[in-house]
């Protein structure tokens, strides 16, 4: 993905919030610009669920409320470790 800064702007962060950024990094040539593009498209695609993993996470709680769930120590056992 190539970046083409035509308007840039100054913003200040603390050198925490610098190192975290850099941290983010995928190659030391890699710039700002682009770790703050690719973490802001992350943040925007993880916030809304499937209707598939809606559905799933809405079984599992039926599953838990009708008692259909195992205790680690029940699942060791019938597993023999």
């Amino acid at each position: 993905m190539h970046y083409t800064m035509n308007n840039s702007t100054t913003i200040k962060i603390s050198k925490k919030t610098k190192s975290n950024l850099e941290k983010q990094k995928n190659h030391p040539g890699e710039t700002y610009e682009v770790v703050l593009a690719r973490l802001l498209r992350y943040a925007t695609q993880d916030d809304h669920l499937s209707q598939e993993t809606i559905k799933d996470i809405e079984q599992a709680v039926a599953d838990i409320k009708a008692g259909r769930v195992y205790t680690t120590e029940q699942l060791n056992k019938e597993l023999d470790l």
